[in-house]
């Protein structure tokens, strides 16, 4: 089988024994892990002892599960280099965050066992299913349909269908094509920036590889449990994760259509993504977070105002601004003339406001005012507001 699982991680030592565990306990023959460690300090108590990330890896036996380290700050691009120096007599890859499970089932074997056989495969993808264990716990299934699509056909799926966004992370790819399409050759305004590569690398993996033949869904196997929470970087980081993410996208749709795929769905995909730039400075407006220095460094790249780049790239890649665009340009538009301190912001929350009335109230005076004034005089102030907008 010879598969060779890629794992970055930093600082989550219980997440990653967990992790580690789950591979342990699938039992796949000739298959192996490499741990990348990025200067990681943490310790956690596991099962009533505390563990660096170092010593959970001692848990695990060392022929299966690498571990190597790296400095603080050390490119994707570059992990992924010491990942292929570990993993140059196996066939097949599969990328794994730290916080995540494997299922105990069968899938992934049936997944190499669908890639041996059919050499016109170039990845395999099963269901999931996305958890949060706390403050409030809850599951949620990602059900694929047991087929064999073109790479055309399953883009079209994975754009439009959320199933198909979230189970892409089980996919068990040909090593040889994650090197053929340069999978993990990032962006230079992402490195030159120091920015975040991991956000929207899995649209390389995924619209990349789908060039390179058909994709087997094994549907009826859930081989990944994703762990969701609002304290991941992609949470807290809004307008960066945003950023990059269409960067990504862009560039490989470009890929695809270089290579004979071009389908109208990526109009619509580009049309989702820059909804999502223009929400994210709204989320960042309300949330606590650090990332306003990553943000000068996005404004600086970008050459122009936030605002000016996003109308541009519905111009360059010709999307018409619909009424949600519109509106939401127009909640940019009014962030930029309201002082800062005056809105009401939180921590661990993606405020999106729906309307000029969710938005206003999260503005301080004014939600000074709506706690004092009858609904139906605030009602007739909105709609003035909205008539001047």
């Amino acid at each position: 089988m010879k598969l060779s699982i890629f794992l970055p991680t930093r600082n989550r030592p219980k997440y990653l024994f967990y992790c580690l565990k789950s591979f342990l306990d699938l039992k796949i023959d000739k298959s192996q892990i490499v741990v990348i460690d990025e200067e990681s300090s943490a310790v956690e108590n596991i099962n009533n002892e505390l563990l660096s990330t170092e010593q959970v890896m001692s848990n695990f036996p060392r022929e299966n599960f690498i571990y190597e380290k790296v400095k603080l700050g050390t490119s994707l691009q570059d992990k992924f280099k010491i990942y292929s120096k570990n993993s140059l007599n196996f066939d097949y890859f599969s990328l794994m965050s730290d916080d995540d499970l494997f299922l105990k089932n069968e899938g992934i074997s049936k997944c190499i066992e669908v890639l041996n056989l059919n050499k016109d495969i170039s990845y395999a993808v099963t269901s999931s299913y996305m958890f949060q264990d706390f403050p409030n716990a809850w599951t949620r299934n990602f059900i694929l349909p047991d087929n064999i699509f073109t790479g055309e056909d399953f883009l079209k799926n994975f754009i439009s269908i959320e199933s198909f966004q979230h189970s892409t992370v089980t996919g068990i790819f040909r090593l040889k094509n994650i090197y053929n399409t340069n999978s993990f050759d990032s962006l230079e305004k992402i490195l030159r920036n120091k920015l975040i590569e991991g956000y929207g690398n899995d649209t390389r993996l995924y619209f990349r590889n789908a060039t390179c033949g058909k994709i087997a869904s094994l549907g009826k196997y859930q081989t990944r449990a994703i762990r969701f929470h609002n304290s991941s970087m992609t949470f807290n980081s809004p307008i960066e994760s945003s950023y990059v993410y269409y960067w990504n996208i862009i560039e490989n749709i470009e890929y695809c259509k270089n290579n004979k795929i071009n389908i109208y769905e990526f109009t619509n995909y580009i049309s989702y993504w820059l909804k999502n730039l223009l929400t994210s400075h709204v989320i960042s407006t309300f949330l606590y977070s650090n990332e306003n220095k990553k943000k000068d460094l996005i404004l600086k790249e970008n050459n122009m105002g936030f605002i000016s780049y996003i109308n541009e790239q519905f111009r360059i890649h010709k999307i018409s601004i619909s009424k949600e665009h519109n509106f939401f340009f127009k909640l940019n538009y009014l962030i930029r003339l309201i002082p800062k301190w005056l809105f009401i912001k939180r921590k661990n929350e993606h405020y999106i406001p729906k309307n000029y009335y969710q938005f206003i109230i999260r503005i301080l005076p004014f939600y000074i005012i709506i706690m004092i004034l009858p609904i139906n005089l605030i009602k007739k102030i909105i709609k003035k507001i909205i008539k001047i907008l």
